[in-house]
């Protein structure tokens, strides 16, 4: 027997996801947009469905229905995701702040004294970069530290211990 609860429908999907039976975890969304097609989680989970699909355009008709219905962290988040992978930088990164509110990571960083840099001029300053995604992610935005480290007096970097010998 199914389930006809679309939290459960929700959670089922999402757990499919996670455990990587994608196909299935999309029958379960089905299920729940077509209970409540205004379930902006449905909406969020078929976003990143169809982008592990590389349907990219629907993804972010999905991703855009989600933010439409409810304009939270998650959706806006989402929507940041769904641009980016679709190759459209400016727009994504407009909206990718939002994960600062979204993972429970990522939130610490809002109890900062400092301000978060911006790209403003850094003269006389210290940059403290911090690592807030996983080792490969890391690795990739260093090849930016370089270009960045002029415009400071010093930077301070962050990162896991395992890439500490690195930088």
């Amino acid at each position: 027997r199914q389930p006809e609860d679309v939290n459960t429908l929700c959670n089922i999907a999402q757990r499919l996801y996670r455990v990587g039976l994608n196909c299935e975890a999309e029958e379960y969304t089905d299920q729940l947009l077509k209970l409540d097609p205004k379930n902006y989680h449905g909406w969020v989970n078929r976003s990143i469905l169809l982008s592990e699909f590389g349907e990219l355009d629907e993804s972010l008709k999905s991703a855009k229905r989600a933010f439409e219905i409810v304009q939270n962290p998650e959706t806006e988040f989402n929507l940041s995701m769904a641009l980016l992978f679709r190759g459209d930088l400016g727009a994504g990164m407009a909206h990718y702040h939002s994960r600062y509110e979204f993972s429970d990571t990522l939130k610490r960083f809002r109890t900062l004294s400092t301000p978060m840099w911006r790209g403003e001029p850094g003269e006389g300053k210290t940059l403290f970069l911090i690592q807030d995604q996983g080792i490969g992610d890391a690795l990739s935005f260093m090849r930016f530290v370089p270009m960045a480290a002029p415009r400071f007096e010093r930077v301070i970097i962050q990162v896991r211990t395992e890439l500490v010998r690195m930088t």
